[in-house]
């Protein structure tokens, strides 16, 4: 995980013992910890596999995938550094607004529930996460 933007924001990370069990296979996840009373306790990783294979599909995928996680852990936001997505994006031959219209979309759809067939006798469900923000590094910022 090379992501010198987030491990500005959280220097934690980089020393991060659970950093060394990720090994960025297609869909792993590994939650890393930090202090609860720093600004990002906690950041999720999750792999996209192979770099010759990895495909926009691929991200969508695994984005869905750690939108999905967050709500089964009931948490209330996420975010993405869009370094880590420039980098992304040119891997695929593609462009950072791709990508994050990608992800937006791919969170949203990750979070369908069809509940037609749902008894009220189940558990509640967890709520959805309610933002997905995108983190830019000073250089990075939009005009």
């Amino acid at each position: 995980v090379y992501a010198p933007d987030l491990w500005e924001r959280a220097p934690w990370l980089e020393i991060s013992p659970g950093l060394r069990d990720c090994t960025g296979k297609k869909y792993e996840q590994c939650l890393l910890y930090g202090h609860p009373d720093l600004p990002i306790p906690r950041v999720l990783v999750t792999g996209l596999g192979n770099k010759e294979k990895c495909r926009i599909a691929t991200f969508r995928d695994a984005v869905a995938k750690a939108v999905q996680y967050c709500r089964s852990k009931a948490y209330a936001s996420l975010g993405i550094s869009v370094e880590n997505l420039d980098r992304l994006a040119e891997a695929l031959n593609s462009s950072r607004e791709t990508l994050i219209s990608e992800a937006v979309v791919s969170a949203k759809l990750s979070l369908y529930r069809c509940e037609v067939y749902r008894t009220s006798s189940e558990e509640e469900l967890q709520a959805d996460p309610d933002r997905l923000s995108l983190f830019f590094s000073e250089n990075e910022t939009p005009d």
